[in-house]
Order: structure tokens, then C-alpha cells, then sequence
């Protein structure tokens, strides 16, 4: 038995039954929560100045069942958005608006399981860069579960800042509007190229669907012997 495979073993099952070899309920509940709330405001005896302003938040969770024995991982949502706003008459024929808001969103996955220190005891040559939790792909072109949840944490975030203010010109039958509108835009997203990137991908078949070497593919895997590997190595998200 490959020393390697031996660990591996530890997160896979094996039954040599017809059909998928491993079959189970696991738990995927989400829950959701979002409030709203709105306010305005005239300011002023003759009710030139008015203030209004808008607040969404919302925060979305979910469990996500991952492959064979690999625990769960927990999903988030989250959004926050913010939109205010100030007008002002300087006179009936010319009106002055500002406006500020945002928008925050942010998910991912993040999972209990150590698959950086699980890979380390691996003895694998050659990872490089695990700045990210994960695992190796073992992949079966049998009938057996392939082991496949590749990267546990995984986080996105996109953020919009907008400033805009306009002055808005009334001269008859014309109407005339001068303004300005800066936008700042901000987004972290996971880098991937295929399978586990960083961690490596093994697969375990050949043209007949069986092991390469032994006529079996787990056999090939408890031998530590793929019959083709892939690696890439990112080096930070975007």
C-alpha cells in the first residue's frame, strides 16, 4: 500500500457493488435574513432642502455537502446596499441633487477541515503555494466516487461606490442638466484553472474503464500508480 494513498483512503470509501459506490443524505438547510428600511425629510420653513436615504441588508447561509467523508462546508451571502440622497431648490428654476451609495456583496464557502495539514502529511513532491484550503482530486472514470471538493474556502467580494451630483437648469421651454458621476469599483474573486490547481489532480481509468496497472482503478490508487496527472499553480486570487 502507497503510503500516500493510505491517507488518502482516510477521506474516501470503497465498495466494489455496481452503481455509485457511495450514496448518503447529508444535511443542506439555508436560512435567510434581509431587512429594509427608508426614511426622507424636509428641512426648512419653505421645504427647499430635502434628505432621503434607503438601507438593504440581507444575510443568506447554507450548508453544502461535500464529497465522501469531507465535512460540510458552510455558504454565506451577504449584501449590504445604502443610497442617500440631498436635494436642494436654490430657486424654483434651478435644483441641485447629491447622492451617495453603495453596494457590498460578498460570498463563499468555508470548511472546519485542515486540508492544507492533511496534504502536508501526504508526502506529495512539489505543491507549491497552498496559501488556500483544499484538497487533491482523485478521480475515477468506474463507477466509484470520485473525491472532488478541491477547494474548501473560498471567498468573493464585490464592492460599488458611487458619487453623483447634478444641477438641473430650468429657462422657459429648455431644461438643461450639468452634472458629474464617479464610480469606484472593487472585487476579489478565487482563481482556478482545473481541478485542485495547487493541490493536484490524480485520475485513475484507462480506455476500458478499468486500472491501468492492476485492472482496477481503486487498486491502482492503493498503489499509488495514476495513469495521468495535472497540476497548475496560482500563485493569489484576482
Amino acid at each position: 500500500l502507497a503510503p500516500i494513498s493510505a491517507v488518502e483512503v482516510a477521506v474516501s470509501v470503497y465498495d466494489d457493488n455496481a452503481g455509485a459506490n457511495y450514496q448518503v443524505n447529508k444535511d443542506q438547510a439555508q436560512s435567510s435574513n434581509q431587512f429594509d428600511v427608508r426614511a426622507d425629510q424636509y428641512f426648512g420653513s419653505n421645504q427647499k432642502f430635502l434628505l432621503w436615504g434607503r438601507y438593504t441588508w440581507k444575510n443568506q447561509s447554507s450548508i453544502n455537502p461535500e464529497p465522501l467523508l469531507v465535512p460540510a462546508s458552510t455558504g454565506t451571502g451577504n449584501s449590504r446596499v445604502l443610497k442617500v440622497s440631498a436635494n436642494y431648490t436654490i430657486t424654483p428654476n434651478l435644483i441641485n441633487e447629491f447622492s451617495y451609495g453603495f453596494t457590498r456583496d460578498q460570498s463563499g464557502n468555508v470548511n472546519s477541515f485542515d486540508g492544507k495539514s492533511f496534504t502536508d502529511g501526504l508526502g506529495l513532491n512539489g505543491l507549491q503555494n497552498l496559501f488556500y484550503n483544499g484538497l487533491s482530486e482523485l478521480d475515477f472514470s468506474s463507477s466509484l466516487s470520485n473525491l472532488s471538493a478541491d477547494r474548501l474556502n473560498s471567498v468573493s467580494q464585490s464592492n460599488t461606490y458611487d458619487y453623483y451630483d447634478t444641477l438641473s437648469w430650468t429657462r422657459g421651454r429648455h431644461q438643461m442638466k450639468f452634472g458629474v458621476d464617479v464610480q469606484t469599483l472593487q472585487s476579489v474573486t478565487p482563481l482556478g484553472f482545473s481541478g485542485a490547481d495547487n493541490y493536484g489532480t490524480f485520475s485513475f481509468a484507462s480506455s476500458n474503464d478499468c486500472g491501468l496497472f492492476t485492472g482496477v482503478d481503486f487498486a491502482d490508487l492503493l498503489l499509488g500508480l495514476p495513469n495521468q496527472t495535472f497540476y497548475d499553480v496560482v500563485s493569489q486570487d484576482n
